[in-house]
């Protein structure tokens, strides 16, 4: 196991330790910010405990006295998850740890799900928390669900989601791990490296290079998939969507700045022109932060929050953009589903979006400081008929989860 701490240095631990009950051995985790500590109190008192030197007094008084242990148990087995497996299918797991009712994550997992040919394959979904009873009934209508718990679960193959290390209760005979963002922007908790990983996928190519370069994981990318019938059958009317998280990394700004959102909301009012801007979406872990930002638009009378919408499809279809300026994204769900119903997109100039968006074809790229923007432009010529064919493609998981659960039997793990 390896960790890269606070100066930069990657510290070889051998042997390998026991991180904590849930989590396996024989991992490279990267850490470049105090967030490792904060969040994950479990490792830091078990290294602390069995190697005092690589652990500081600084890095440990991150951790809340309340989250401290000083024993923790590796988590004891008993007996397995019940499944009444079909005949002649590969079980495939899907790990996100939390359910979330919302976001970008959550939206990749369900239509991964959903999208699975159930003729191939026996779909769960393995979790440890979920938000809501709403999370858990839209999922449980695409995968079975199972909770986490003293019992293992047994599949052919386990994607893990995100950042998320090998659960111990899981048993799988092949594993795959789903990276979905631009681990340059974010200092907390990175990605890891395990030898048991058959293959990494990023969700696109700017997100495979950043780990290249960060991490020297290479990664097949897989763009984000979406139903093939999104937006089918539904008329449109004219407006500006936007579909986000109300935080700052995401466009958004608190009264004393002027943000990306404020900015482009002052150009079209002085336009002149008729418009609406309805934005979809809300920060409930940050209500205070949530009501600052919403006050700073209160001077732009067509700006409208409508709170979160759990089907955002009413609200997009018809629209005659999408507004997008965040700081950073890797494949945002928000753009795929609006190209896919030809609804164009006004993004702001982050790395990867060349991917996504051609200038001036699907969409307009402005700059991060909102400097140039031609907004008689981007009113007086709309672009229309552009290609919506989806990016992400079923196909590709299913050829990796079979390379997968074939290598398995080559390498002697069944």
């Amino acid at each position: 196991m390896y960790i890269l701490n606070q100066s930069g240095r990657t510290v070889d631990v051998a042997p390998p330790l026991e991180l904590t009950m849930s989590y396996r051995n024989d991992i490279k985790v990267l850490s470049v910010s105090n967030e490792f500590w904060r969040n994950y109190p479990d490792q830091v008192a078990m290294l602390k405990r069995k190697n005092p030197d690589l652990v500081t007094d600084e890095q440990l008084g991150a951790v809340p006295q309340a989250q401290r242990r000083e024993d923790i148990p590796i988590r004891k087995l008993s007996g397995s998850v019940k499944i009444k497996m079909p005949e002649g299918r590969i079980h495939f797991v899907i790990y996100p740890d939390y359910l979330p009712k919302v976001g970008g994550i959550e939206t990749a997992v369900y239509e991964l799900a959903k999208l699975m040919d159930r003729k191939k394959y026996f779909v769960t979904i393995a979790y440890n928390n979920c938000e809501s009873d709403e999370a858990m009934v839209k999922y449980s209508k695409v995968a079975k669900l199972v909770k986490l718990d003293d019992r293992r679960l047994d599949c052919d193959v386990c994607l893990l989601s995100s950042n998320h290390l090998q659960p111990q209760q899981i048993k799988a005979k092949a594993w795959l791990q789903w990276v979905h963002s631009d681990y340059e922007k974010y200092n907390n908790l990175q990605l890891v490296d395990n030898k048991d990983i058959f293959k990494y996928v990023a969700v696109s190519n700017h997100v495979a290079r950043v780990c290249k370069r960060m991490f020297g994981i290479k990664c097949e990318v897989i763009y984000n998939l979406l139903d093939p019938d999104f937006g089918k059958g539904l008329e449109k009317p004219i407006r500006f969507v936007t579909n986000s998280r109300l935080s700052p990394e995401k466009g958004f700004g608190l009264e004393e700045q002027k943000s990306k959102v404020v900015k482009f909301a002052e150009l079209l009012k002085a336009s002149g022109r008729n418009f609406t801007w309805t934005i979809c979406g809300d920060n409930t872990h940050m209500p205070n932060e949530q009501i600052r930002i919403i006050d700073s638009l209160k001077h732009i009378e067509n700006v409208n929050f409508v709170g979160y919408k759990s089907n955002i499809l009413p609200t997009l279809v018809g629209a005659d953009y999408l507004v997008q300026l965040s700081d950073f994204e890797g494949c945002p769900y928000s753009i795929l589903e609006a190209l896919q119903v030809g609804v164009p997109c006004i993004v702001t100039e982050w790395k990867g979006v060349e991917e996504l968006i051609q200038d001036g074809v699907n969409g307009y790229i402005v700059r991060q400081d909102m400097k140039g923007i031609d907004i008689d432009k981007i009113l007086n010529n709309i672009p229309k008929g552009f290609d919506t064919k989806p990016k992400g493609d079923i196909s590709q998981w299913d050829k990796l989860i079979k390379l997968a659960w074939e290598d398995s039997y080559k390498t002697g793990k069944r």
